[in-house]
């Protein structure tokens, strides 16, 4: 059955000028995948008691992200640390420490790597 889907490709040896004759496009060469370039606008709209909304728009260039890395660190300089991984363009964080100020990124993902961190937001719950 296989052959038989592939009849015209088959007939000509898969010749590509062959296969264009008949308005069959040859086999396309594959690309590599890209990086992610770096999220934009992160901002956090909405927040409560141990809870944070944040919402960001994906990179507009570099490769297609898979996830998105969500960090945070204290203000006062701590190290960043994973907090969750999203594979929408919003997340809601729940059960963060209240009364301290406490900065979000954003890092989309792909299997090629990891881009550039988005712009930082500043959050007290």
């Amino acid at each position: 059955m296989k052959t038989d889907l592939r009849y015209a490709e088959n007939t000509v040896d898969f010749d590509d000028d062959k296969l264009k004759l008949i308005g069959w496009a040859g086999r396309k060469q594959g690309t590599a995948l890209a990086v992610p370039g770096q999220s934009r606008l992160l901002e956090a709209p909405r927040q409560g008691e141990g809870w944070v909304f944040l919402d960001w728009k994906a990179p507009s260039d570099g490769g297609k992200p898979a996830a998105y890395r969500v960090i945070r660190r204290e203000r006062d300089g701590g190290s960043w640390e994973d907090v969750a991984t999203a594979m929408l363009t919003e997340v809601t964080l729940v059960e963060q420490p209240r009364a301290k100020e406490l900065e979000y990124q954003i890092i989309a993902v792909n299997k090629a790597g990891e881009g550039e961190a988005s712009n930082t937001v500043m959050v007290v719950l």
